[in-house]
C-alpha cells in the first residue's frame, strides 16, 4: 500500500529513524555486491565483460580481488578469462587519480567525457594498440552524475575524499555530484 512505501521512504531518508547497520554487514554485502563472495565471481570471458559494463568503473584493487574470486570459485587460472575478453576491456587511468580503473571498452563514450581529455586508455592484456577514444573539450558533469550513481549502488559508506582520489575527479566536482544524488534521494547520506 502507499502507506508502507511512504513510511519506508521515511524510514530510509530520516537518519534518526534508520537502523544501524554494522560494518560486517556492510563489508558482507559489498563483497556479494562486486561478486568477491564465494559462488558470486564470474564464470566466463562473457560474464567479465557484462561485470565490467555493469560495475562502469573497476579499481585496480578490486579487480585483482575479483581475479582471485574467479580463481577460487573455478579452479582456473583468470587471465585465460581476461585473455579471451582482451579486446572488450582496458585500463583507464584519469589524469590526478590514486589508481588504474578497468572499463567496458564498449562503455568509452559514455564514460570519458566525465574527465574530458585527462584521462588515457590501454589494453588490459597484451601490447595492442590502445582504443580509440574521441577527445573531449571539457568535463560533463551530467555524465559524471549518471556514472557515480551506478558507481556508488556498489558501496556501502564512502567519502568524497574517496571518490575524488579513486576516480582522479576534483573534490568540489564530486562534492556537488553527491549533493545533487542525495537531493534526488538517488544515495543517502548518514
Amino acid at each position: 500500500s502507499q502507506l508502507r512505501g511512504d513510511l519506508l521512504r521515511e524510514v530510509v531518508f530520516s537518519p534518526s529513524l534508520r537502523p544501524t547497520i554494522t560494518p560486517e554487514l556492510v563489508a558482507r554485502f559489498e563483497r556479494k555486491r562486486k561478486r568477491l563472495a564465494p559462488g558470486y565471481a564470474p564464470q566466463t570471458a562473457r560474464d567479465i565483460v557484462d561485470w565490467a559494463r555493469e560495475r562502469v568503473l573497476i579499481p585496480k584493487s578490486e579487480w585483482t580481488d575479483l581475479l582471485a574470486a574467479i580463481q577460487r570459485d573455478s579452479g582456473e587460472d583468470p587471465q585465460a578469462l581476461i585473455s579471451d575478453a582482451a579486446g572488450k576491456l582496458v585500463w583507464l587511468r584519469p589524469h590526478g587519480s590514486a589508481t588504474d580503473l578497468v572499463a567496458a571498452v564498449e562503455d568509452l563514450r559514455r564514460i570519458l567525457p566525465i574527465w574530458g581529455p585527462g584521462a588515457s586508455a590501454r589494453p588490459i592484456a597484451g601490447d595492442g594498440p590502445a582504443p580509440e577514444t574521441a577527445q573531449h573539450s571539457g568535463p560533463d558533469d551530467e555524465r559524471l552524475l549518471a556514472v557515480l550513481g551506478e558507481w556508488l549502488s556498489f558501496f556501502g559508506p564512502v567519502s568524497p575524499d574517496v571518490i575524488s582520489r579513486t576516480l582522479g575527479l576534483e573534490p568540489e566536482r564530486v562534492a556537488a555530484c553527491v549533493g545533487d544524488l542525495i537531493d534526488s534521494e538517488a544515495v543517502i547520506q548518514g
